[in-house]
């Protein structure tokens, strides 16, 4: 893998870290939704193997997608998490959400790096869980847990009971953030309201990026795939990476509801506002969104609508920040 700077992990601001071409195709495409490859050359004045180059970049950067079905290739931004970041970070913004965009981006850097400095990746089962514990059991102030994944079984809970009462025993501070989901287990809302009768803090999120766990802000671990726990972690030390990390986490953390509140009010985002909020937060217009998912533009405009008020947001740029705070993006 390629070396990764600081200046990577804290630079990186919308398409800015692409070259000139990767730009140029990058932004004809967020103006029309979807091009023939042919047509992106005769547009931008480039060469074949240049707008090949561009779209390798683009590509890997999970930027764009292309249909190679039936007759010429068709390349199109992709309805992602990471073409929706990207599109948010190329509009102006505050620092304080400039930080939390750049902070999700930090994210993908960590997961699509694999291995870098400052990085060390575990696939050995028994290595993963001996670091794991290793690490969490020489928490000094603080452990923030994002615990995105499958609900855990009471077995599991009951095992981790005894370390995170010590934790806890020692003055550490624990800030856990579970899916929202979790709260409808009774045996997990048992464990909350333990965990917290010692000073414990759980909060619950409609979503999570990603699971990840950070310790006294100077060392971050992840699963490789959330969704196969097998198949080992990634270590993360390089400090601007888990600064990046432990605010992600953080500004989660702060946006989360209490077990209470949670079950009181279980809401979860439909599959089409998640697409209609990475379509809109990418750029696109609304004739390329409408043509993405098949509808009317008026229907898709009712769509903008309705999820815009159902994150009492006031643009669409504001949609798209509070969707990416809930973990929807």
């Amino acid at each position: 893998m390629p070396r990764v700077t600081p200046c990577d992990h804290g630079c990186v601001q919308g398409t800015r870290r692409l070259t000139p071409a990767a730009q140029l195709v990058h932004q004809a495409l967020v103006d029309s939704g979807e091009l023939a490859e042919s047509a992106l050359g005769e547009r931008l004045d480039l060469s074949p193997r240049a707008v090949q180059q561009a779209l390798g970049e683009l590509l890997a950067a999970s930027l764009v997608e292309v249909d190679d079905g039936p007759g010429e290739a068709v390349v199109r931004i992709g309805i992602t998490h990471t073409a929706a970041i990207h599109g948010l970070l190329d509009q102006p913004g505050d620092e304080v959400t400039r930080s939390l965009l750049k902070a999700r981006q930090a994210l993908d850097l960590v997961l699509g790096s694999g291995s870098a400095r400052g990085m060390e990746r575990l696939t050995d089962l028994p290595v993963v869980s001996s670091r794991l514990l290793e690490i969490v059991a020489g928490a000094r102030r603080d452990v923030l847990n994002l615990h995105a994944g499958m609900v855990p079984p009471a077995s599991q809970l009951d095992n981790s009971r005894d370390e995170d009462l010590e934790l806890l025993a020692r003055g550490v501070s624990v800030h856990t953030v579970c899916p929202q989901e979790f709260a409808l287990h009774t045996h997990v809302r048992d464990y909350v309201e333990q965990m917290e009768a010692h000073g414990a803090i759980t909060r619950f999120a409609l979503d999570l990026p990603h699971r990840l766990v950070v310790v006294d802000g100077r060392v971050a671990i992840l699963p490789i795939d959330v969704r196969d726990l097998s198949a080992g972690a990634l270590i993360v030390t390089d400090r601007s990476l888990v600064v990046s990390l432990h605010h992600l986490g953080a500004r989660i953390l702060r946006r989360s509801k209490s077990l209470r509140e949670t079950v009181a009010s279980l809401d979860l985002p439909t599959k089409v506002e998640r697409q209609v909020l990475m379509l809109m937060s990418a750029g696109l217009t609304d004739a390329a969104s409408a043509k993405r998912l098949n509808v009317t533009e008026r229907q898709y405009r009712r769509y903008v609508a309705k999820v815009m008020t159902r994150l009492n947001a006031a643009s669409r740029f504001q949609a798209g920040v509070l969707a990416v705070e809930r973990g929807w993006i």
